[in-house]
């Protein structure tokens, strides 16, 4: 697990649904405990730990923890009396990679007559399942970088002195000055 991407996940997973506070902070703690564990699959958290660093009550603690559950970002196993629950963190990350597989292999299903591929110029090919203006914009990129090309040639030719590269030997005024005396 990467905890980093998992934390860019996460917040970006909260832009499209609604958690409360308290499950907002008790998955960052459970991630920061995750992470002092060494990311094990599972691993344990006393109840008191969790208190202190969420700021939660017990039953705040409890609410917050069905909620994650819930939403399929935790797994636990209730501690017996005296025994920590058991905490397992269910990546984000894998799960927006799935999301991902399954709507590309959707995309990508032959059996759609609208998806279909052009080539442009032969070396780059445009889904316009995705975007139909992708096919203007490929070509019109294409053309500005031969514009722009076209454009330093012409620069280099009027005025090789910017251009040329001088001997790090030599000063760039005597350089000059070679150049202007012949």
């Amino acid at each position: 697990m990467n905890y980093i991407k998992e934390l860019n996940a996460f917040r970006e997973w909260l832009l499209m649904n609604d958690l409360p506070a308290g499950a907002i902070s008790l998955w960052y703690t459970l991630m920061s405990i995750n992470n002092l564990a060494r990311w094990k699959k599972r691993f344990n958290a006393p109840n008191a730990v969790v208190r202190q660093l969420t700021g939660l009550s017990k039953q705040g603690v409890i609410d917050a923890r069905n909620i994650l559950i819930e939403h399929e970002l935790i797994q636990c196993i209730q501690g017996k009396r005296g025994q920590a629950p058991i905490y397992e963190m269910n990546s984000l990350v894998e799960k927006n990679a799935q999301l991902v597989d399954e709507s590309v292999d959707h995309l990508l299903d032959p059996t759609d007559a609208k998806s279909f591929s052009t080539t442009v110029n032969s070396s780059a090919t445009v889904d316009r399942t995705l975007d139909p203006s992708l096919d203007s914009a490929t070509t019109h990129s294409l053309s500005i970088r031969k514009h722009k090309q076209n454009e330093t040639e012409t620069k280099q030719k009027n005025n090789p002195l910017l251009f040329k590269k001088f001997s790090p030997s030599k000063s760039i005024f005597d350089e000059l000055r070679k150049e202007a005396s012949s």
